[in-house]
């Protein structure tokens, strides 16, 4: 049987060794998610088996008031992190989700996709899934050795084009460095505009946010490429609960040329080895992006090329 149970006030420190013990990831910290999230509306749940915790996870609520003006809504940002022992109650702990959504009269409840869940198996969830994502998943417990040759020789090559070309890696998490990223995002998103996708790139003042709230106090890091002094290319990630995830890029053209981003990659998966991550999530694509001629295909064969685990997972979005 499994019970849920709502806390607020709990520590960092406290909430992240949960989570680890969980098999949870950086997604499930506050943190992470305090740039766009407020505190205020921040739930910490718990899933008990008995006098055990076997889950936790992180869930906002907004919306509502006195005039509902916006639909009480009930956002899970990942998927609850659950202890491999609690495999077997997965159905009963996504219930007691949905079960927590109408207590709280919310009209609507949102889990966004991270990290292999697979939520159209839950009946309760069924016809309701908003999105799949493919994301892969590298061992990092493995020799470096053994990990280099799972990669794809092409990855392989162009790591070594770019060291070749002149190509060199500097870890840069200051505001100047986020917003030099911000500006390659820029040029990223015209250049995936051209292919039929494009994406949106936040406003400077989300980077200043994220620089306080994550970066700063070392939740997370940006690596740099500089060609000549100049920088071509960037990559950031996120660490917590010994794993970790890359989460925002942006690439000059000068950059795409000198194979920049194949020598940040490798750099991150050197980075959370030494920081002793046992799992990196190089991110996700939509499962459409598997197709020929999709704009992100490139991106599909790029995060495969390197070898990690293929996961697929599902996103949720459903009136209560």
């Amino acid at each position: 049987m499994i019970e849920l149970e709502t806390k607020s006030g709990m520590g960092g420190a406290e909430w992240e060794s949960l989570v680890e013990r969980c098999g949870g990831h950086p997604l499930h910290l506050p943190e992470v998610h305090a740039v766009d999230q407020a505190d205020n509306e921040r739930i910490h749940v718990l899933f008990r088996s008995g006098s055990e915790t076997v889950g936790c996870s992180l869930a906002y609520q907004s919306g509502g008031g006195w005039f509902r003006k916006k639909p009480r809504s009930l956002l899970f940002p990942t998927p609850p992190a659950l202890r491999l022992d609690a495999a077997t109650d997965r159905v009963l702990v996504f219930e007691r989700i949905l079960e927590l959504a109408r207590n709280l009269r919310c009209n609507e409840l949102v889990i966004q996709p991270n990290w292999g869940a697979h939520l159209a198996e839950i009946p309760a969830f069924s016809g309701h899934v908003s999105r799949r994502l493919i994301e892969f998943v590298l061992d990092l417990n493995r020799d470096p050795a053994a990990i280099e040759a799972g990669m794809h020789r092409v990855h392989r090559k162009n790591m070594r084009r770019a060291e070749r070309d002149g190509v060199t890696v500097s870890r840069d998490s200051t505001i100047d460095g986020l917003l030099t990223l911000r500006s390659m995002q820029q040029v990223s998103s015209e250049r995936s505009a051209k292919k039929g996708g494009g994406f949106t790139v936040r406003d400077n003042s989300f980077f200043e946010r994220m620089h306080q709230t994550v970066y700063a106090s070392g939740r997370g890091e940006l690596l740099l490429a500089y060609k000549d002094g100049q920088p071509i290319a960037g990559l950031a990630y996120l660490i917590g609960a010994r794993r970790a995830i890359t989460v925002r890029s942006g690439c000059t053209r000068d950059g795409y040329a000198l194979n920049a981003m194949y020598l940040l990659q490798s750099s991150v998966i050197q980075r959370a080895r030494e920081k002793e991550v046992i799992e990196l999530n190089l991110g996700g694509v939509p499962e459409e992006a598997t197709q020929p001629g999709h704009p992100q295909r490139g991106l599909y064969e790029f995060k495969r090329g390197w070898g990690g685990t293929e996961i697929h997972s599902d996103g949720i979005r459903m009136a209560v």
